[in-house]
């Protein structure tokens, strides 16, 4: 017995100097499951590495792997299991029974946090395009000269589905980096991507042939012409092995990497704008309380803040920008710029298939909105997000310094000033329990999101 507590007491010690879950509570510090459950739930995020608590069907107490998202189901929480990573390597969001044991839904409190994945996303661009035969087309990322650790580097491509021919062929593809082949005139299904309909992911070492700049990805479908064989690709994105803390040295803060969507002619980011610098590297400034936020709109100088000054809202929703923030024409990083009005109706326009209903009556809205309740309110009724725009709820905040709407309406803004009321701008709202796309005027000293789109 003694021998049993020294060993117990030795390993409790390694994990407590070692920094093994130092940073994270674990479930005997809560007084039940349901407030343990909580607290993973806001602490988690993608990527993050966990490990079972106890034991559940196929998943053994201690068994290590990798958060990779949540449907808000029962159980909600999909990780990857290292343990039958050799078997799947396609990290799929949506298993069929067959292979449910390649990845696993499991409750928030049977998960302890290890912390962050020891792999950063450094470069990630939108697809959302079917390749049928002979389709080819380049892509251009960008590896930062900050990314370390590229010899680890991994290419991760989405997709959603691999279709076949009537002699059961499987769709061929040549995928290359740099000019360097990865695969060619390859079955997708040998790379591990479901033979049906199911999203998957293909996965490549990518490390000898990355390098710090600009890189070309190529994707081809090299059926013959007139096959049916097609795959659909929904992204790309490139990870590497983390070095330690990341410090900025002179550059700009604004200038990291944000995810891109292209939607009919036009290219939008991604992701809400999360900067605090404008792009010449000046500070924007931050209003923290009512009076501050305040005497920046009538001062009519730039302010930003998080949605009731959590850092945690920042994470999920960017930040908010007064309008006089975003008409300074330095907010957005380099090849970037605000919208016009002009352009977010083009987008409208471009969702309902030439139909414009600028007052409301379309149902852009649904083909813009992330699909579910993880941020939505109920109901999010028919959200789609097929545009890939995945637009968030991130509230707004009012001319005296008055957070509301969160998880109930997404605001943002354009550059377009209205004509009639020199303090207003235009801007575009989505609801969660409406369809359509709003467009509106509102006070320019109004909180409210930014997406950038291209030049």
């Amino acid at each position: 017995m003694k021998k049993i507590l020294f060993c117990l007491w030795a390993v409790m010690l390694f994990l407590s100097t070692s920094g093994v879950f130092a940073q994270y509570k674990t479930k005997g510090a809560f007084s039940s499951d349901k407030y343990y459950g909580y607290y993973v739930k806001d602490k988690l995020s993608e990527g993050m590495r966990v490990m079972a608590n106890e034991d559940y069907y196929v998943i053994d107490e201690g068994d290590q792997g990798t958060y990779f998202g949540t449907n808000g189901g029962n159980p909600p929480c999909l990780v990857i299991w290292d343990k039958y990573l050799g078997k799947d390597p396609t990290l799929m969001e949506g298993f069929p029974e067959s292979k449910k044991g390649y990845a696993y839904w499991i409750d928030w409190h049977k998960l302890n946090i290890i912390g962050d994945d020891a792999m950063n996303t450094i470069a990630r661009v939108s697809i959302h395009e079917n390749f049928p035969a002979q389709k080819s087309k380049r892509y251009t990322f960008y590896v930062p000269q900050s990314s370390s650790n590229l010899r680890q580097a991994q290419l991760i491509i989405r997709a959603s589905d691999n279709d076949y021919d009537d002699d059961g062929d499987y769709t061929d593809f040549a995928i290359s980096v740099n000019g360097n082949n990865l695969i060619w005139q390859e079955e997708l299904k040998n790379q591990g991507l479901p033979s049906d309909e199911s999203p998957g992911n293909i996965s490549f070492a990518i490390g000898h042939h990355l390098k710090n700049g600009s890189n070309t990805l190529v994707l081809q479908n090299t059926e013959t012409e007139g096959q049916v064989d097609y795959a659909r690709i929904e992204y790309f994105e490139v990870r590497a092995g983390k070095s330690g803390k990341t410090t900025h040295t002179g550059a700009p803060i604004n200038q990291r990497y944000y995810s891109e969507v292209r939607i009919g002619n036009q290219v939008w980011m991604g992701e809400n704008l999360n900067v605090s610098r404008f792009r010449d590297g000046e500070p924007v400034p931050h209003a923290k309380t009512k009076e501050e936020w305040t005497k920046a709109g009538e001062n009519k100088q730039p302010a930003w803040c998080y949605y009731e000054n959590s850092p945690a809202n920042e994470k999920e929703y960017g930040k908010l920008y007064n309008w006089y923030a975003v008409n300074t024409g330095k907010l957005c990083p380099d090849g970037w710029r605000i919208p016009t009005s002009k352009e977010w109706s083009d987008l409208q326009d471009y969702l309902n298939d030439g139909e414009v209903y600028f007052y409301g009556g379309g149902e852009e809205g649904n083909k813009m909105k992330e699909r579910g309740t993880s941020h939505w309110k109920y109901p999010n009724k028919n959200a789609t997000n097929e545009s890939g725009f995945t637009a968030l709820p991130g509230g707004e905040r009012d001319t005296e310094g008055t957070y509301q709407y969160l998880e109930m309406l997404g605001h943002w803004w354009s550059i377009t000033e209205d004509w009639s009321a020199d303090h207003r701008a235009h801007n575009i709202v989505l609801n969660y329990k409406s369809e359509e796309m709003e467009g509106r005027y509102g006070s320019k000293q109004y909180g409210f999101s930014v997406r950038c789109i291209k030049e």
